[in-house]
């Protein structure tokens, strides 16, 4: 998923919630390695590492929430876990 189409489901969570500040941080990364013994391939692999934070202020308190699973329905609930993480907080 685009970072652009991640910003548009969070920040519309955000303002559904009544929040007025907010921010995400994204970070993402690929990464490809191959093996040869003997000029002959022995072992390749690749995958995606990363994840985001989302965090919000409510009452003059901070709270947030993070993932590694970019999927809609788990951004969407990332809002609601920071705003109840905010709601924990004591000073």
């Amino acid at each position: 998923m685009k970072f652009q189409k991640i910003k548009e489901i969070l920040f519309e969570a955000a303002q559904n919630a009544g929040l007025t500040e907010y921010d995400v941080y994204y970070c993402m990364a690929e990464e490809e390695s191959a093996e040869a013994v003997n000029n002959a391939p022995n072992s390749c692999a690749s995958g995606t590492s990363g994840g985001l934070c989302f965090r919000c202020a409510v009452n003059g308190k901070l709270g947030s929430a993070a993932t590694q699973y970019i999927e809609e329905d788990k951004l969407k609930s990332l809002v609601a876990h920071a705003v109840a993480n905010a709601a924990v907080i004591e000073s």
